[in-house]
């Protein structure tokens, strides 16, 4: 797997940013909204921990969505009220041609996958 460069990630950010709306697209097993319920946060709020994502943020991606070949998803992670979260975004072309973003995952981690950080340095 090959790790993305800051500047790939900045960009891909950028670009997230223009066009998401602030949607969440829960997984079925209801993980994003139980996380949500577990940290006490309002949409507003898991909105804006999205948006406020940076480049130390990144973990993995992209990779290539199963549906389609033509995106790509990334993943992310950070802290969130002292918790860590999973987060898995991506920007695509809707049937109508629109840019668009998409939060797929909002969600406490697996604990058989732990979040790597390859841009964060560890104090301590």
């Amino acid at each position: 797997m090959r790790l993305a460069t800051k500047e790939e990630i900045e960009n891909f950010l950028h670009e997230f940013r223009r066009y998401w709306d602030g949607n969440i697209v829960p997984r079925r097993d209801a993980r994003n909204e139980n996380t949500l319920t577990e940290l006490g946060l309002t949409i507003r709020q898991r909105a804006e921990e999205v948006r406020q994502l940076k480049y130390k943020d990144y973990s993995e991606g992209p990779f290539v969505d199963y549906g389609s070949e033509n995106e790509e998803w990334w993943e992310f992670g950070k802290m969130v009220n002292n918790q860590e979260v999973y987060i898995k975004i991506k920007v695509y072309t809707s049937d109508s041609g629109a840019r668009k973003g998409k939060c797929m995952s909002f969600h406490f981690p697996d604990e058989d996958k732990p979040i790597r950080y390859p841009y964060k340095t560890r104090r301590g």
